[in-house]
């Protein structure tokens, strides 16, 4: 069972102060959080396998509800790391999204302006087909930065916060993400997940402008398109039951 923590001057499980930390991202928290307004974000899910639990979309709303509904893995096969595989989906997700709107705005020349991978982790990869160093060399020849938090079952004056956890390579971790120009921050407290979020939303921050039609159908000027955002979420958030629906 997950670890009691205190969120907000709550009790509650370390899942929840998670998912609760990546939803101020998403959305905002008034402070240093100010919130993806207009960026396109998914949500990749996983264990010892890798889903797409949220495609890319400009509809946070349905996001967060996805991510609140996330559950921890049942059956202890499933409870393994697939971190390549996790993050070949992401980038692939990206690459694909890219190519489409190339071929929408029928110009070869066309890029997105930012696009980035964000990975929490609480272990190594010990499962999967493609490892975090073939994830990191694509996104690297794709320019996508890989954004790394490693969750580490710290412990301090009041106690263990995180509750125990797999071990996590900072030394590896650190490598696969700068290989992409990205950057890799250990975390042993929830406050410390949450600066991490901050600096994130400051690198990876620029001007999108965005219109919807009457139908409520998405459409974005493609020049103008800056964060391009993939959310993955480790050991913590791996399974779902919404698994094999996306």
């Amino acid at each position: 069972m997950d670890e009691p923590v205190i969120f907000d001057g709550v009790r509650t499980n370390r899942l929840e102060a998670v998912k609760k930390v990546v939803e101020r991202f998403v959305e905002g928290d008034g402070s240093q959080l100010r919130g993806r307004a207009g960026d396109l974000l998914g949500l990749i899910v996983f264990g010892s396998f890798a889903d797409t639990l949220v495609p890319l979309t400009q509809s946070h709303e349905a996001l967060i509800e996805s991510l609140r509904r996330v559950e921890l893995p049942q059956v202890e096969r499933e409870r393994s790391t697939a971190i390549g595989d996790a993050l070949m989906l992401a980038i692939g997700r990206l690459k694909a999204s890219e190519d489409a709107m190339r071929a929408e705005t029928e110009d070869e020349t066309f890029e997105l302006k930012s696009k980035a991978v964000i990975l929490l982790t609480d272990g190594e990869n010990r499962a999967g087909q493609y490892s975090p160093q073939q994830a990191a060399a694509l996104a690297n020849d794709w320019g996508i930065k890989v954004y790394i938090i490693g969750i580490r079952g710290g412990t301090t004056s009041g106690g263990r916060f995180f509750g125990p956890t797999q071990q996590v390579n900072d030394r590896r971790m650190s490598q696969v993400a700068e290989h992409t120009g990205g950057q890799y921050w250990g975390v042993d407290r929830i406050t410390d997940l949450e600066e991490v979020y901050a600096k994130i939303d400051e690198l990876e921050r620029s001007t999108i402008e965005v219109s919807e039609s009457t139908s409520y159908e998405e459409l974005y000027h493609p020049y103008a398109i800056g964060g391009l955002i993939v959310l993955l979420s480790g050991v913590f958030l791996r399974e779902t039951v919404l698994r094999g629906v996306a």
